[in-house]
């Protein structure tokens, strides 16, 4: 094999060696990744743009930026870049950034809001911020807030917001009147409230105000307290959803015409070990989801409230209340005020689940395990099924009583409790405590609990499409003393007078033809008191009765 010769290379060996030297030298420069500078804010509020205002000048795309003084740096134009953001990064420190009108900044890394003090970002009149991923109130004990407020105002995330993430960390993100902010795109699901004892809170409020997160969004999900509210047509669009978990608290509150929260996955509430989950919805204020779970972890406890009219929370699957798809879990209410609508192809009220109030059930078919309590009407568009552990209540008055209303089919079982309350009820009055359009199939309840008032007696019947309740005579009425003591008095009166009366004239005729003439006369004179007796009449008495 022929030798590669070296020698012919111009300055020799030596000047090999060089070249192998200086190519090493490369390869170890570009290997080793390089440390990014620290500039530090030194002014009070100033321009982003001016480098006096920095320990080392003005920050690029390379550099991390703190802000830690109390003082505030202003984005006003285009061109604001770095590699980290740091706002009040210890105990103690304050730190704010504004970005407003034609700002913009440019972030490679993450922005982190109250690292361990207290930090603040504004994005206002149309300025905008972008970077990887945020904290907002990061470390322990610290407090950041961030506000994206009018129109054209944006932060874009490529990963995850997590507001109120370590022990005691207190983070709010408030979106309002235009902002928008998205997160998410790398996959990487937000967090509101996280570790125990961190508190989160988003605000989204006003027309055109949206946060969009494509991942997942997780309210409470280790310990922490969240809340996510959506007011005043604010919209917020997420991947599947949990709110309550490890203990931890969260809720939501969706209100007013046009605000929405629309969830490309499953909604949990009340999650998993211990986890409590409120969701509210009111006054037209709209979710939709997947599949719904109300009570979906062990010990946890999950509760919603669906009010108003036009208040939905529509499900393309199905919801399942105190559990889940394999049974009963946790602890679920789902209630309905004022004609609130929930809506899915198939709803199990679970052992542990409680279905209840006023409003719409959009579904298929409803199977209850549970507890189904209307109060006033609870309307079920598709069958009705009572399991044999299942429990209907309904609380009767002498004017209404709650129902509940079938279109389809209802196969009855299990209990039902009536309680009358009020007075006074009258006998014969037939209350409707359930109606199915398509009939009970002969079906009825398998126990029957009534409870009344003292002296009121009720009984449910059925017919071929209907429960009644219908109010008896309980077999001593109020009214019966009083036609029982007029019989009594009279009987007494009316045989006494009588007998008196025929045996006067016969004991005086019987010895009139007996005894001599002589006696007669005699006798007659002395008897004629007696009749005067008579008329005295003793039935002179008899008006007292009258009363």
């Amino acid at each position: 094999m022929k030798k590669f010769d070296v020698t012919h290379l111009s300055g020799a060996p030596s000047r090999l060696c060089s070249v192998a030297r200086w190519a090493l030298f490369t390869l170890f420069v570009t290997s080793v990744p390089a440390f990014a500078q620290t500039t530090v804010w030194t002014d009070a509020t100033g321009d982003w743009f001016t480098p006096a205002n920095w320990s080392a000048g003005v920050p690029d795309s390379s550099t991390t930026a703190q802000i830690n003084n109390g003082g505030t740096a202003q984005i006003m134009a285009s061109g604001a870049a770095a590699n980290l953001v740091e706002l009040g990064v210890v105990a103690g420190d304050v730190g704010t950034l504004s970005v407003s009108g034609t700002g913009i900044l440019q972030d490679g890394g993450a922005i982190n809001v109250g690292e361990g003090g207290t930090g603040t970002l504004n994005i206002t009149k149309g300025g905008t911020a972008s970077d990887s991923d945020a904290t907002v109130g990061s470390g322990s004990g610290s407090t950041g807030m961030v506000l994206l407020d009018g129109p054209g105002s944006t932060w874009s995330n490529d990963g995850a917001i997590t507001i109120g993430e370590n022990a005691k960390a207190t983070g709010t993100l408030t979106i309002s009147n235009g902002g928008t902010v998205s997160s998410g795109g790398t996959g990487a699901g937000s967090i509101i409230g996280h570790d125990p004892t961190s508190s989160g809170t988003v605000n989204v409020t006003g027309a055109g105000s949206t946060w969009i997160n494509t991942a997942s969004l997780a309210i409470s999900d280790a310990g922490g307290i969240g809340a996510l509210n959506i007011t005043d047509v604010g919209v917020v669009s997420s991947g599947g959803s949990i709110l309550g978990a490890f203990s931890g608290s969260a809720t939501v509150t969706v209100d007013g015409m046009g605000s929405a929260w629309t969830i490309s996955g499953d909604l949990s509430v009340g999650d998993a070990f211990g986890g409590v989950g409120t969701v509210t919805v009111t006054q037209g204020g709209q979710i939709t989801s997947t599949n719904g779970f109300i009570g979906n972890g062990s010990s946890s406890t999950g509760s919603v409230t669906l009010a108003g009219a036009n208040a939905a929370w529509t499900n393309s699957d199905n919801v399942y209340v105190g559990g889940n798809a394999s049974g009963a879990v946790g602890t679920g209410d789902l209630h309905l005020f004022n004609n609130g609508t929930v809506g899915a192809a198939a709803i199990t009220v679970w052992s542990t689940g409680l279905l209840a109030g006023k409003g719409f059930v959009k579904a298929a078919g409803v199977t209850n395990h549970g507890m189904l309590a209307p109060n006033e009407i609870i309307s079920i568009s598709g069958d009705l099924t009572f399991d044999a552990t299942a429990t209907m209540s309904s609380t009767v008055t002498p004017d209404t009583a709650d129902e509940v209303m079938v279109g389809g089919t209802a196969a009855l079982d299990g209990n039902l409790n009536v309680t009358l309350t009020g007075g006074p009820f009258i006998v014969g009055m037939q209350y409707t405590l359930l109606t199915a359009a398509g009939g009970l199939n002969g079906t009825t309840f398998a126990n029957v609990s009534i409870t009344a008032p003292a002296g009121v007696t009720a009984q449910v019947t059925y017919d071929t499409n209907d429960v009644f309740l219908t109010i008896e005579s309980n077999g001593t009425p109020t009214p019966t003393p009083t036609p029982t003591a007029s019989p009594t008095v009279s009987p007494t009166v009316t045989p006494t007078v009588s007998p008196t009366a025929t045996p006067t004239p016969t004991a005086t005729a019987t010895p009139t033809p007996t005894a001599t003439a002589t006696t007669t006369p005699s006798a007659t004179p002395r008897q004629t008191p007696t009749p005067r007796f008579v008329p005295t009449p003793r039935p002179r008495p008899t008006p007292p009765p009258r009363p």
